[in-house]
């Protein structure tokens, strides 16, 4: 039988020497790799990667990176002018909520925790500002840029955004139609001029609750340098803003007053001529061919005369002569403007009938028209009597001059109601372009480094390329392989400045690219081998290992066509896969790969 001999598991040294020639320049070019080309160290890494932030809509895009520094970037919104950010870690169940300072210029979470810290300190946060020329040019057009330093892997954070800025255009028209609402809500309850300084003090803090909830939820109004500052300057100029509003806003009570006053004693002097014989007087006249026609002349004040109650309680308030029966509501502070204007003009109207009214019959009474109707019994001398007491003064209790001048007045009342509700919309609408609030509003994103599995499994696996050396059997492979750490890793981030055991140690489990097979052993699989051990890394790039190969051993004896699993140790000597690529001279054992 023939005999086989067994090699040693290590070679003579010169043969080892000759097997592991390879190494000092291979390490020599993986130390230029982690150089610059002159030699110096790398520089520290840049800040290249960059993670899009919705602030409307409280998103973000994709998941934030770890252990390297990184830019946050979005689109301001309008009115923004200044970006300023902190953030911290969140541990145990989530982030708690935070809350605003009473001043509405600091926050802190409702229950703070020592590890749940803001970064950076809370006086100096990452902040971004608008660009005065840019503002000129383009002042709806901006996206902000903010450098954030490193995070914590597997960790969660919580991202405030404070945004600080002018009133835009929309929040400021909701303002004003708060403001209005607020303030008609106040004012409402006022009976005179007179106010105190708490009334001020409420008014003041009403119009900052309007302001607040136009300019959106979460927001925050920074009065400083304002009317609605409460300090003893500032108040004294928003009592001087406010009062003129004040004055309309009394004027407008005055003016409903005067009005509902006016028309309830109108509808009294009008009840009386309804009850007068004015409406027989009137039949007589029809009834005579001779005098009939002065009837049709005055036929808006035979309409008046000839009204009945509920006709009398509308016209009063303000129904056209013309549709007396039109339905008119109470005169309040909630009479719209061109309401209270058709009421002047219907009550302009109803005077200048009660006017002509009381000329006519004065002048049926001048002429002896009233003698000649009691001569032919068509009216009695009380009668007539009657009907001479409506046309008298008002001094001496004339009814028709007595409803004339209470119309004036309703007339006069409904006018300037109308006028001082668009006065006093437009003192609110001063207020509010006077005030000139900076709106602060609060966003909060909450998101985590960590993505779907794919992300996830990308952090922790490396592909890596190498040479491996097995003394015990004199053989020296490439191989590809991947390692596994026990962590998250970031190969962006130099390990000079993220070190630590978590980073550099990893498992690998590999398969050689050229055969071992030869007469005492043959390759696991095919051509190919399995290298299963760890590594560590020297560099960012560079990782020395070891382990064990697997093949199958084949049986000394020729009869025996059964191979068993062997292993022997190995050491190694690998660059990330990217980087592999990339040295000249050894990327083409790789190529095709």
């Amino acid at each position: 039988m023939k005999s086989i001999s067994r090699r040693p598991c290590f070679s003579a040294p010169l043969a080892l020497r000759a097997k592991v020639a390879w190494l000092p320049p291979l390490l020599a070019l993986a130390v230029s790799g982690a150089a610059n080309g002159d030699g110096s160290p790398s520089p520290p890494p840049t800040t290249t990667t960059r993670v899009t932030i919705d602030i409307r809509a409280q998103s973000v895009n994709g998941t934030l990176p770890f252990d390297v520094p990184f830019a946050m970037t979005g689109d301001v919104p309008q009115g923004v002018d200044v970006v300023r950010v902190l953030y911290r870690e969140c541990l145990g169940a989530g982030c708690a909520p935070i809350t605003r300072g009473a001043a509405c210029t600091s926050f802190s979470p409702a229950k703070d925790k020592d590890n749940e810290q803001w970064k950076p300190a809370a006086s100096r946060p990452l902040i971004w500002q608008r660009d005065p020329v840019l503002q000129t040019l383009k002042p709806d057009q901006a996206a902000f840029v903010i450098n954030v330093p490193d995070l914590k892997a597997s960790s969660r954070y919580q991202f405030v955004f404070d945004l600080s800025g002018r009133v835009g255009s929309d929040e400021a028209a909701a303002f004003r139609l708060r403001a209005h609402g607020a303030v008609s809500a106040i004012l409402a309850k006022l009976k005179d001029s007179n106010h105190t300084d708490e009334f001020f003090r409420h008014l003041r803090a009403e119009l900052r609750t309007a302001l607040e909830g136009a300019a959106g939820s979460g927001a925050c109004v920074v009065t400083g340098g304002t009317i609605l500052e409460e300090k003893s300057g500032r108040a004294l100029a928003f009592e001087e803003k406010v009062r003129p509003v004040i004055d309309v806003k009394v004027q407008r009570l005055q003016d409903i007053q005067i009005f509902n006053s006016a028309a309830s004693d109108l509808g009294i002097k009008l009840d009386e001529l309804r009850r007068s014989p004015v409406r027989a007087l009137i039949a007589g006249l029809l009834a005579n061919k001779e005098l009939a026609p002065t009837v049709a002349i005055h036929d808006r004040a035979v309409k008046l005369a000839g009204l009945e109650p509920s006709a009398l309680r509308s016209l009063v308030r303000g129904a056209p002569l013309a549709n007396p029966n039109t339905a008119m509501p109470e005169f309040g502070l909630d009479e719209p403007p061109a309401r209270a204007s058709d009421r002047s003009a219907a009550l302009d109207e109803t005077k200048g009938v009660l006017g002509d009214l009381r000329a006519w019959l004065l002048d049926l009474s001048q002429f002896k028209v009233l003698d000649r109707l009691v001569k032919d019994s068509v009216l009695t001398s009380s009668e007539a009597d009657s009907v001479r007491a409506l046309t008298k003064p008002r001094t001496d209790g004339g009814a028709l001059d007595s409803a004339f001048g209470l119309a004036f007045s309703a007339a006069g009342a409904a006018r300037t109601y109308a006028a001082d509700v668009v006065e006093e919309q437009r003192e609110v609408d001063e207020i509010a372009d006077t005030a000139r609030e900076e709106a602060r509003s609060i966003t909060i994103l909450a998101t985590s480094t960590i993505g779907d599995f794919k992300t996830s499994s990308a952090f922790y696996l490396s592909a890596d390329a190498g040479f491996a050396f097995a003394p015990g059997l004199n053989k020296t492979v490439p191989y590809l392989g991947t390692n596994i750490y026990f962590r998250p890793v970031n190969k962006d981030a130099p390990l000079r400045l993220h070190g630590g055991w978590g980073r550099r140690l990893c498992f690998t489990i590999a398969l050689t690219l050229t055969g071992i097979a030869d007469s005492t052993r043959d390759d696991l699989f095919h051509t190919q081998s399995l290298l299963l051990g760890g590594g560590i890394r020297i560099t960012d790039s560079l990782r020395l290992g070891g382990g064990a190969i697997l093949f199958e051993r084949k049986d000394p004896n020729p009869l025996v066509d059964h191979n068993r699993l062997a292993t022997s140790p190995y050491l190694s000597l690998s660059f990330d896969w990217d980087v592999a690529k990339q040295l000249a001279g050894f990327g083409k054992l790789f190529a095709g790969s």
